[in-house]
């Protein structure tokens, strides 16, 4: 269900695998037992991905105590030409209840 003719991944799977990787790295920078929840995504699709393996960075743009920006570059091994997707992603944090 992922897939557009011709074996490339479609976007709503992209940005899936972007904003869980996103929200892994906003929670790691909060305290223990802390959530984060997306206020802002924006991605922009370069190239087809292709199915096979993906690798998502993502660097912290800034990380404050409410909110964490992000930017986010997805490659594929089977793309030479550069990356897949870039996104910019904003977190708010949940403290721990």
């Amino acid at each position: 269900m992922d897939l557009r003719p011709g074996g490339i991944i479609n976007g709503p799977a992209l940005v899936g695998l972007v904003d869980a990787a996103g929200w892994m790295m906003a929670v790691a920078h909060q305290p223990p037992g802390s959530d984060a929840f997306t206020a802002d995504l924006s991605m922009q699709f370069l190239r087809g991905a292709p199915v096979g393996e993906l690798c998502v960075e993502v660097n912290a743009l800034r990380v404050g105590a409410r909110t964490t920006v992000l930017a986010a570059t997805i490659t594929s091994p089977a793309v030479e030409e550069g990356p897949v997707a870039h996104a910019v992603l904003t977190f708010v944090a949940a403290p721990p209840s």
